[in-house]
């Protein structure tokens, strides 16, 4: 499908964070190049701090790269008050286990005990005014322009008079404030959640024109959760994991070994950590590499070792392994391009291969309420969750075990898919078992990829940029 109106439509495209620059613009058919392809001029809104590298790499003839400013941190009451009443007008389980215990060991309890003291309001904002849908869906909106009354985005509008704004992290702060800015113009919007826990963490008064999901789950969670009509939301499927379904970026297991130093011939176990929120993985990496270096059930086995992105705190828990034999640590270095702590690294469509290969050829992937699950459920590849704290003995107020209590992690739980192991001997004889079936829970795999992964067909960016297109021929 082309743009069917001789003049050049102009289309606004938000990159808030390098998971975004990685689904929307790295992959061999990407979002941006179909759009491109098409006749589009595109012009990607992005943080100033990564402004002049994402010019260097993605400014073309027709791409253009600007710069904006997003206030990450709200100073001001009005803002603030508004924020937590948006925000508190849906309480899941997921939501309610972070306001009571907290997100991560090493940060209190947002407000700290204030906080805390606050839950019963969260908890009454949800049962009343989360129940009233003329207040969320009417009057907030209304109210949320009034208290952003500055609009930082306008120049820009004006000066590209932009046909479609395209949000594919519809739920962040960059995009919500672009977003505002295209509800005053009256300029027509498309949106994705930019992870899969986005829309059971907070309400979201301001609403796209349509947002495009990428699974049944998600799909009933931005009806029942966010208020979206059913006719306002379509699947699309993951456009990250369209790279999955080219085999011939697949190089030969002896060939992504060896350039580790790991023996192709023998088993490999990938462990996936997820940082600051999960402080025990170190823990965990000890309890393998013990099991496989001192003669035990998986002894010959290899450890891959895959830290989170640039995230300092990781040395502290694998530098220690950095020289064992039989192990590799895959680390990605930081690179400050994003603002957020947690973005501070540049994705490559290298990096995209080399994860894909990782996924491919592990013979057990181990991580910790991650999307890894997801992505390992892909290849239908034996999956194991970590549910303890490694070597620790932690309240449950601090415990990993807490986690399962995530709204958006039940999807995977329910279906069976992952192993979820709640002891050092669990977690061993569960690698033992798949390292000698590595189709033993291949049916309950199965069925958490069909779950959430949806459709993988490679074609997702494909059906992206089919409802962009049919949203400005409408136009």
């Amino acid at each position: 499908m082309e743009v069917t109106q001789k003049d050049t439509k102009t289309i606004f495209m938000s990159i808030s964070a390098p998971q975004i620059m990685r689904s929307m613009l790295m992959l061999p058919e990407s979002v941006l190049k179909r759009l491109v392809d098409t006749g589009a001029r595109v012009v990607l809104l992005v943080p100033e701090l990564a402004y002049a590298k994402m010019r260097e790499d993605f400014e073309s003839e027709r791409v253009t790269i600007e710069p904006i400013v997003v206030e990450l941190r709200i100073k001001k009451f009005s803002k603030k008050l508004y924020n937590f009443l948006a925000t508190y007008l849906i309480f899941t389980e997921g939501a309610r286990l972070f306001a009571w215990h907290g997100i991560r060991l090493d940060k209190p309890v947002a407000g700290g005990k204030k906080g805390r003291l606050l839950y019963p309001v969260k908890l009454l904002l949800a049962h009343t005014l989360g129940r009233w849908r003329w207040f969320k869906c009417a009057l907030m909106p209304r109210l949320g322009l009034l208290v952003y009354r500055e609009r930082p985005h306008q120049a820009l509008f004006e000066k590209y008079c932009p046909d479609l704004v395209f949000l594919p992290d519809a739920l962040s702060v960059q995009d919500v404030s672009i977003l505002r800015e295209a509800k005053r113009q009256g300029i027509k919007t498309i949106g994705i959640p930019g992870s899969w826990d986005h829309l059971p963490k907070r309400y979201e008064p301001f609403h796209v024109d349509e947002l495009l999901v990428w699974a049944e789950p998600f799909k009933r969670e931005a009806i029942e959760l966010q208020d979206y009509a059913e006719r306002e939301v379509a699947i699309v499927g993951i456009p990250q994991y369209d790279l999955f379904a080219k085999k011939e970026f697949l190089l030969t297991r002896e060939a992504f070994f060896k350039e580790f130093g790991l023996d192709p011939a023998r088993k490999v176990v990938a462990l996936f950590s997820c940082g600051s929120y999960m402080p025990d993985d170190g823990d965990v990496a000890d309890i393998l590499l013990k099991e496989m270096q001192g003669g035990g059930e998986f002894s010959g086995a290899q450890l891959f070792i895959r830290p989170y992105p640039a995230i300092p705190e990781e040395h502290a828990k694998f530098d220690r392994f950095e020289k064992q034999p039989d192990v590799y640590i895959d680390w990605v270095e930081p690179q400050r391009i994003f603002p957020h702590r947690g973005n501070r690294w540049y994705p490559s469509i290298n990096g995209l291969v080399h994860l894909m290969n990782l996924l491919y050829y592990a013979d057990v992937i181990i991580s910790t309420y991650s999307s890894v699950n997801v992505e390992a459920s892909a290849f239908l590849k034996p999956i194991i969750n970590i549910n303890f704290d490694g070597y620790q003995k932690r309240p449950f107020s601090q415990s990993i075990k807490r986690f399962k209590h995530l709204s958006h992690y039940k999807h995977v739980l329910e279906t069976g898919g992952v192993r979820n192991v709640n002891s050092k001997e669990e977690l061993l004889a569960a690698i033992g078992e798949f390292l000698k079936h590595p189709d033993a829970n291949r049916e309950n795999v199965l069925a958490l990829q069909k779950k959430l992964c949806s459709k993988l067909d490679g074609r997702a960016s494909e059906r992206i940029v089919g409802h962009i297109l049919r949203a400005i021929n409408e136009i």
